[in-house]
């Protein structure tokens, strides 16, 4: 006989994105620490898990040529992810999240789509964890709340959201900032010099992070111009991504006459996901 007092929750996480991936696993340990019994397992809508990670990764998933960066009109990256059977993964994904109906609770992380897919599919107790909007900057559509109200609760990335949110009907909140709570610094030394202006390049983590990083580095000599008219110096960290090519990126930052100097990680790392 089964004590079903000793059984913990069985949970999905569900991320569509390689950031909201690393949230789920912030998540994921959260839950474990507090219960310890729990079933816990993760479906990536976007990208695969290492089969080495915790929690284990379940359902269908690959790698797409945008990484997942498909929103806001990105017709491009849209078309290209097809060709690559977009359509298809998401078929799968559906289906599989169809037979996740015994689950005690999906836990969604990432944009509005990750939530409806999660609603429309498995119909099972949903947590949000909205990681791509703030009011802030873009406020949600009435499409996109009428979604957010059907979760069971939805947290939010900002306070200011989270009222936003709330007012609209919505069962939001805000509990911190899960991306950057979840790092520890690693008092690291970087060398800056004293006086200078620091600015902090962050290329991505995707493919296309070489050229990313090529634009950034123009704007940038623009912006060093205009400090030195000023008097200023600038002094700019480049954050290099585990997944990026560093060879590329030091090429990208040198065809504008510009040395990259890399650190390793031994040195160089600021902070890291809290384990």
């Amino acid at each position: 006989m089964i004590d079903a007092a000793a059984v913990g929750p069985d949970i999905l996480l569900v991320s569509n994105g390689f950031g909201e991936a690393a949230i789920a696993g912030y998540i994921a340990r959260a839950i474990a620490a507090d219960n310890p019994s729990a079933r816990i397992e993760h479906l990536l809508l976007v990208g695969r898990a290492d089969p080495s990670e915790w929690p284990p990764a379940v359902g269908p998933s690959a790698h797409m040529p945008s990484g997942g960066l498909v929103t806001y009109w990105n017709v491009r990256n849209f078309a290209r992810d097809l060709r690559a059977g977009l359509g298809g993964l998401t078929l799968a994904q559906f289906r599989y999240l169809t037979r996740q109906r015994q689950r005690d609770a999906i836990v969604a992380v990432g944009d509005i789509f990750c939530l409806a897919l999660c609603l429309v599919a498995a119909r099972c107790p949903t947590v949000f964890v909205a990681t791509a909007k703030s009011d802030l900057v873009a406020p949600h559509s009435r499409l996109e709340l009428a979604i957010a109200r059907k979760a069971m609760v939805t947290f939010a990335r900002d306070a200011a959201t989270a009222a936003k949110l709330k007012a609209a009907g919505v069962n939001a909140t805000f509990a911190g900032n899960i991306m950057m709570d979840g790092l520890n610094s690693t008092g690291a030394h970087l060398g800056v010099a004293p006086g200078a202006l620091v600015v902090a390049v962050l290329p991505g983590s995707r493919s296309d992070a070489g050229s990313a990083l090529g634009e950034q580095m123009q704007r940038l000599r623009a912006f060093s111009r205009l400090a030195k008219r000023e008097g200023h110096a600038v002094q700019a960290l480049v954050s290099i991504a585990p997944s990026a090519d560093e060879h590329e990126l030091c090429q990208a930052v040198e065809h504008h006459g510009v040395q990259l100097v890399t650190s390793g990680s031994a040195s160089g790392v600021i902070a890291s996901g809290a384990d």
